[in-house]
Order: C-alpha cells, then structure tokens, then sequence
C-alpha cells in the first residue's frame, strides 16, 4: 500500500479521540475500476468538497484499479491541500475486495467511531 499527503495525527489517551487540529470524521471513498462512472464519481467527490462543515478529511482508497480511474480521480482533485477538508490517496498493490480495501482504513485512520 502506497500513500500520499500528509500523514493522520495519533490520538490523546482518551479512547482514540482525535486530537487537536485533526479532522472529527473520515470520509471513506473507496474506488476500484470506476472509470464507466467516472462524470458520477467527480459530481460526489465535488459534493463532498462543497459542504458547510469542513470538519473532515477524504480518504480515498485505490483498490488496484486497471482502468485509468485511479489517475483520473487523482487528476480531478488535483495535489491538495488547498481550501476545503484535507485529501488523502491510498493505493493498494492487489485488489483486496470491497470489505478488505474499506478495511485499510483501519490501518491509517487514528480514530473510528
């Protein structure tokens, strides 16, 4: 598994909450040869950008698509951080599955309510 962007903070000693300056919630989107979809995939992706609260970063996870949609996603949301919720990419080496690429988030997310 590869990642880019900055690194998620750890958490305090009181039951994994986030600490100060993390974001209170992870949004998980996991992508895996999506490129048929891909116009629906940028309007959600934008949608997300686009809300009030920003409290939140996207964790984007690349279930080894063979597509182009990884580069397209990437592309579309350009090197981050800018203005909106923080971005981050992961890419996993082999597909692993709809259940085991929503678990690499278990891996790199310090807090999981």
């Amino acid at each position: 598994m590869t990642a880019s962007n900055q690194p998620h903070g750890s958490s305090d000693d009181r039951g994994g909450r986030p600490t100060k300056g993390q974001p209170r919630a992870t949004i998980l989107w996991l992508n895996f040869n999506s490129m048929k979809n891909i116009s629906l995939i940028f309007r959600s992706l934008d949608s997300l950008l686009e809300q009030e609260y920003q409290d939140f970063e996207i964790l984007i996870i690349d279930n080894a698509s063979d597509d182009g949609s990884w580069d397209a996603v990437k592309q579309h949301l350009g090197p981050g951080p800018g203005a909106g919720p923080p971005l981050r990419f992961l890419e996993t080496e082999r597909n692993l599955g709809y259940t085991g690429g929503n678990m690499v988030e278990r891996d790199v997310v310090s807090h999981v309510a």
